[in-house]
């Protein structure tokens, strides 16, 4: 059909990697190390990952490491929320007076599918007392805007 155009962009990604942490303060006072991973419990999972935004990953195989060790943990052994959206837009051009001047009609949807794409979890396992943290792997925002839609009318000359 004449005058009619098409286009889409299809963004996709792996989630980034991310480490459990345990807080310094209670592991090693001396260090100024931010990165202290806890213990692996025997038998748990080095990726616990379940997947849902108010519990991405299982936190109970994570223990506290003893004074003055570090944890057994590998870095980097989770990875986070991956990313796909689809953004696409669909044209329609008028030729007016042959075809020197042209009216075109746009419709754009950026995020067309409406998909939710999370931001990393809460990853500090322990707080400054050792503690276990109620808001560890909870994801609290998301890295994307919900679907939106823009139409356009463009007089070309």
């Amino acid at each position: 059909m004449r005058g009619w155009q098409v286009s889409g962009i299809l963004n996709l990604a792996t989630g980034n990697p991310l480490s459990p942490g345990a807080n310094t303060r209670v592991v090693h006072a001396l260090l100024r190390e931010q990165n202290v991973r806890p213990d692996l419990s025997p038998g748990a999972s080095a990726n616990p990952v379940l997947g849902g935004p108010d519990k991405y990953f299982d936190a109970s195989g994570f223990a506290l490491p003893q004074p003055g060790f570090f944890g057994n943990l590998g870095r980097n052994t989770l990875i986070g929320p991956g990313l796909a959206m689809l953004d696409f837009s669909i044209i329609k051009n008028f030729f007016l007076k042959g075809e020197t001047q042209r009216l075109q009609f746009r419709s754009e949807f950026f995020n067309l599918l409406n998909r939710a794409n999370f931001g990393s979890p809460e990853s500090v396992v322990f707080d400054s007392r050792g503690r276990r943290l109620g808001s560890v792997g909870r994801i609290n925002k998301t890295v994307t805007t919900s679907r939106q839609i823009q139409f356009a009318l463009r007089y070309e000359f």
